[in-house]
């Protein structure tokens, strides 16, 4: 289940956009123009990795994703390069909020 906490009208979309279908998805990614980072597990048996590529490939402003090895559908947290990759995303977009 994904939230909106208060980032914004662009998380809440996202939410939204991951619960409609694949090619669903594809389309409503086209309305987002904020940077999109996404993280998905390589053992994913809920959501196939392709699905996953499929959407970063789709959006117009993506970041390098993160396809967490050995991790599935309900772990990708603990991935080792979660939390760095979390950190490094949240600075920039802190730091290109106050440039502008």
């Amino acid at each position: 289940m994904c939230e909106d906490t208060s980032a914004g009208p662009s998380v809440a979309l996202m939410c939204h956009v991951y619960q409609l279908p694949c090619a669903e998805r594809q389309v409503m990614l086209q309305l987002l123009t904020c940077e999109m980072p996404l993280c998905q597990g390589t053992k994913d048996d809920v959501v196939d990795i392709s699905a996953g590529r499929a959407l970063h490939a789709a959006a117009k402003n993506p970041v390098a994703p993160l396809w967490a090895e050995n991790c599935d559908h309900q772990n990708v947290e603990l991935s080792p390069e979660y939390l760095p990759r979390l950190r490094t995303f949240v600075r920039d977009v802190q730091s290109k909020a106050r440039n502008t």
